[in-house]
């Protein structure tokens, strides 16, 4: 397994120093960015939720106790680190050793990128693609099904999405519908969030209006159907294209993770 330290200043760097002696390389090792990493360790709930998901591992330090909702989440006193956080990565080296992740699908998903443009290798027709989802499952189908044809960014939330479009100029912005709240780029705060960690809200389609905003023709395609969702129960009387800031936006509810089709389509508008 790898962690992936996202503490900056002497806390981090001590951390970065202290680890690899109390470690054995041959079970874990540090990556270079949380993308690759199975256990990213934080240093307060503030900075958790900035960059959680429900993918992933986490160990947040703090002096005072703090109780989390979410089972992959885990407290780690800054007085105890040594001994609880070494238990803890043995426990997480333990858990993925023992389910034997050794096929190529799990390599391919932890070598996906957030916000770093994949160059397609015939860029003849190419558009800039924005995918907006917080399972890595569905970035890896995308990056299957679009990358070879597109100039594509994968986001993992509402808030690195929003940053993004921002940022960057996208011909397309395809997004799922419900995700975790993400306080990075939002104007969210802490004392605004009253969800357990982890818990997802209709935030994707919020997306449309700075996506159609800065040009790009933007669509929803979720794979919760209308008997799952109530708010996808609503796209049923939205199946005709909708007009934001001079744009197309599609609410697709009826293909699942195809983000090829869903792409076809808006782009036949």
């Amino acid at each position: 397994m790898q962690y992936f330290i996202a503490v900056g200043g002497p806390i981090g760097g001590a951390l970065g120093a202290v680890l690899p002696l109390l470690i054995d390389p041959a079970v874990c090792g540090q990556a270079k960015s949380a993308a690759e990493a199975d256990l990213i360790i934080v240093f307060d709930e503030s900075k958790l939720h900035e960059v959680y998901s429900t993918e992933k591992k986490f160990a947040v330090f703090s002096v005072k106790e703090i109780k989390f909702s979410a089972a992959n989440v885990r407290w780690i006193s800054v007085f105890e680190y040594i001994t609880d956080l070494t238990a803890y990565v043995s426990e997480i080296a333990q858990e993925i050793n023992g389910a034997s992740p050794d096929n190529d699908e799990v390599d391919q998903v932890r070598a996906i990128e957030m916000g770093v443009e994949y160059v397609p290798e015939n860029a003849d027709d190419a558009l800039h693609i924005l995918v907006v989802d917080d399972k890595q499952e569905n970035l890896l189908s995308a990056l299957e099904l679009l990358g070879e044809k597109h100039f594509l960014t994968l986001a993992s939330g509402y808030g690195e999405g929003k940053q993004l479009i921002r940022a960057n100029k996208y011909d397309v912005v395809l997004s799922d519908c419900q995700m975790p709240v993400q306080t990075k780029g939002s104007a969210l705060s802490m004392e605004a969030i009253t969800l357990s960690l982890g818990e997802v809200v209709h935030n994707g389609p919020f997306l449309m209006f700075p996506a159609t905003k800065s040009g790009a023709r933007f669509a929803i395609v979720t794979d919760a159907n209308h008997h799952q969702d109530w708010v996808s129960a609503i796209f049923d009387d939205l199946r005709d294209p909708q007009i934001i800031n001079g744009q197309p936006v599609l609410f697709i509810n009826y293909m699942g993770k195809d983000w090829d089709k869903a792409l076809e389509k808006l782009m036949s508008l």
